[in-house]
């Protein structure tokens, strides 16, 4: 394993906190597209006016639109691998794999008459329900993963800026952060709604609207699993206004109301709150912008302890969480962990530095893995309400007063995993192959687009094709049926996993490389306008 690289230092490096929010990418800026955009017109005008020439440049459209539809993960050539892992790598790996969780975990659901996260009434003894592989179906986990890294990524360049007394930089930085994010996480889905309107209003959603979700299920009051579908509207043009009036929810940014355009996409939830934990994170680093080091230190371990202990809001836990952690790599220095020499080891064992000591402890790799594990756990833990779940019901019933009163539930308890585990993550060496594989990093390049685009896909494509693998496998229904088997199950899950998943993202790779790059784009150049740059 290579040496970890601190790209906080690289000047060159894309690694800029106001470009890294959560599920979105680094800068995909290329401005070199409206040149390509010109010359293919410049093409056409080239070209003689005649019936062969016109077929031709047909032909030329259709070639080009085939390879605009395959992935650029098959088209760009592999990078060779670097002997230095930087920490962007690292989390827009994590960042792909945990969209893939989210994927998952609302693709699962369609064969289950509850979602996992809530408890299942019958959901409860599946495999999935065991300690650490449930979270390869705990989607909320994953969403607290993301605002870990949107926390982390957010304070890291200006808490080094202050580190460095750059307090100039400092309020450009912060200033950029306040005008890039909004756009770059309003524009894409904004356009995804629009998009979904269009095919609701062209009739591509029919086929599935009464497949499965027509029936509320509501068996020992337990939640119920209803996804309602927008009403289709008498024209194209009262579908997309329809959309557009859905999409003014989103921008309720302190309301305590339902700020998603549900009907349309209901996994858009996240985007306004997001916003508004990135407003209040810029607040308290202008608040601790003139703090010393050790009392900006505590000041932000007290906001933390203040937000699982005395609000019990997760959404305010995961992002301060990752912000605290960026303090931390800050003050001690993280950026390049190192493990003691022979030398140091002897003075360790003979008692001479204890402070030494303490120090290796806290950057061996094998602290970071158990802090992984840890987090990994706690991240798998099942509701409350799933009392008799798999080997967690004599743990959940012991702890059901300190889940309740202290944490005011259990999903403190995730956001608290998430932060564990992706700091985990962040500085265990043993994992990071994982995490900067090509395919890890692709995922990550496109995670934004893909928790954007997969919602629709499940109902255009997914929902109408329930009846025929059913047929198939020979299941009557969801796999909440107590008639259904193991196998029946596995077969289902199987042949719609093989059909979604690379469509999915197919069209998440299409969506990032015309609407997200483009949003970024624009949200550079609006930056780069209003502060005269």
């Amino acid at each position: 394993m290579g040496q970890f690289q601190d790209v906080g230092s690289n000047e060159k490096s894309n690694f800029v906190g106001e470009e890294e929010i959560g599920l979105l990418s680094e800068s995909t800026a290329h401005p070199t597209r409206l040149g390509k955009v010109r010359s293919l017109i410049a093409s056409y005008n080239a070209r003689p006016a005649s019936i062969s020439g016109i077929l031709s440049y047909i032909r030329h459209l259709f070639v080009a639109f085939l390879r605009f539809l395959v992935p650029s993960f098959l088209t760009a050539s592999a990078n060779p691998s670097s002997e230095k892992i930087n920490k962007l790598s690292v989390i827009t790996g994590c960042r792909g794999l945990f969209c893939l969780i989210v994927f998952h975990s609302h693709f699962l659901s369609v064969f289950l008459n509850y979602v996992l996260w809530i408890g299942a009434w019958n959901g409860r003894h599946l495999l999935y329900q065991l300690p650490f592989l449930r979270l390869f179906a705990a989607g909320r986990a994953a969403v607290f993963v993301f605002w870990v890294i949107a926390g982390y990524t957010i304070s890291l360049k200006p808490w080094k800026q202050l580190a460095n007394k750059e307090h100039g930089a400092f309020q450009k930085s912060l200033s950029s952060t306040l005008i890039r994010r909004g756009f770059r996480l309003y524009l894409p889905p904004l356009a995804s709604v629009l998009i979904i309107a269009v095919f609701v209003g062209l009739g591509l959603c029919e086929a599935g609207r009464h497949i499965r979700f027509d029936v509320i299920y509501e068996k020992e009051n337990f939640y119920e699993l209803s996804e309602r579908f927008p009403e289709l509207q008498p024209s194209l043009f009262g579908q997309i206004w329809h959309a557009i009036k859905a999409c003014g929810s989103m921008f309720k940014i302190f309301s305590e109301e339902n700020t998603q355009p549900d009907l349309y996409n209901p996994h858009l939830w996240c985007i306004s709150l997001q916003y508004k934990m990135s407003l209040l994170m810029i607040m308290l680093q202008l608040a601790a912008s003139r703090m010393t080091d050790n009392h900006r230190y505590y000041f932000l371990l007290s906001v933390v302890l203040l937000s699982i202990f005395v609000l019990k809001e997760p959404q305010y836990t995961a992002p301060f969480g990752g912000m605290f952690l960026a303090e931390v790599d800050t003050r001690y220095a993280f950026n390049q962990p190192k493990l003691p020499t022979k030398d140091a080891a002897l003075e360790v064992n003979s008692g001479k530095n204890r402070r030494q000591f303490f120090g290796s402890l806290r950057t061996s790799k094998y602290t970071y893995l158990a802090l992984l594990i840890c987090g990994w756990f706690f991240c798998s833990t099942a509701p409350l309400e799933t009392h008799d779940q798999l080997l967690l019901g004599p743990l959940i019933t012991r702890f059901q007063y300190f889940f309740d009163v202290v944490l005011g539930g259990n999903e403190p308890y995730i956001a608290i995993g998430a932060v564990c585990m992706t700091y985990g993550i962040i500085h265990c060496e043993l994992v990071h192959r994982l995490f900067v594989s090509r395919i890890s990093l692709y995922l990550g390049k496109i995670s934004f687009s893909l928790y954007l685009v997969h919602g629709i896909m499940l109902r255009m494509i997914l929902y109408p094709l329930l009846p025929f693998l059913y047929e198939i496998t020979g299941t009557q229904g969801p796999a909440s049926d107590s008639s259904v088997t193991a196998l029946q199950f596995f077969g289902t899950w199987t042949m719609s996993i093989v059909i979604m998943l690379p469509l999915t993202i197919c069209a998440a790779d299409v969506f990032h490389r015309t609407v997200e790059s483009w949003s970024s784009d624009f949200a550079f150049y609006i930056d780069c306008k209003v502060s005269g740059k």
